[in-house]
């Protein structure tokens, strides 16, 4: 993790290397920026959410982080893996987190041709397409449990976004 942030040419701080550190646990799920200034606050780390959420978009803006966009249109991140295919299309569960990339040709010419016809750009980003795992149950969110994430060793979150 600090290779990558030194290979970013970015300065080593306390609030980069806490947000990445927090990431890599939470991995696969995707955190906001108030739960990751939470958990570093629960680890002992002292810093502001201003900051986390600096540093959150400076290390997205250098490629570190993957920003996706959870339940109610509010920005998530987890860390982009070392030769992420900046084309590739995600499926991603909007309760629990769980996700898959995938690559069809296809699709993401469709996508782009009609982004383009509504002025839109895909801009080089990976496309997460919002899903519900079927083993999340929706109609109780407290008492959500996914057999995907448990079989990964993951705990389903309970809110993810």
């Amino acid at each position: 993790m600090i290779s990558r942030l030194r290979s970013a040419k970015l300065r080593l701080s306390i609030a980069r290397i806490g947000v990445m550190q927090v990431l890599q646990v939470a991995e696969p799920e995707p955190l906001s920026a108030e739960d990751v200034y939470r958990r570093m606050s629960e680890r002992g780390t002292r810093t502001s959410l201003g900051t986390v959420y600096r540093a959150t978009k400076e290390l997205e803006a250098h490629g570190l982080l993957l920003r996706e966009w959870g339940r109610h249109r509010k920005a998530v991140y987890r860390i982009k893996p070392s030769g992420f295919d900046a084309h590739r299309l995600r499926l991603v569960c909007q309760d629990c987190g769980h996700s898959v990339a995938f690559s069809d040709g296809a699709l993401l010419k469709a996508l782009k041709r009609v982004a383009h016809a509504q002025g839109l750009a895909l801009a080089g980003k990976a496309v997460a397409i919002p899903c519900e795992c079927r083993g999340c149950d929706t109609e109780a969110p407290e008492l959500r449990s996914c057999s995907l994430a448990k079989s990964r060793g993951q705990p389903a979150a309970a809110n993810s976004g």
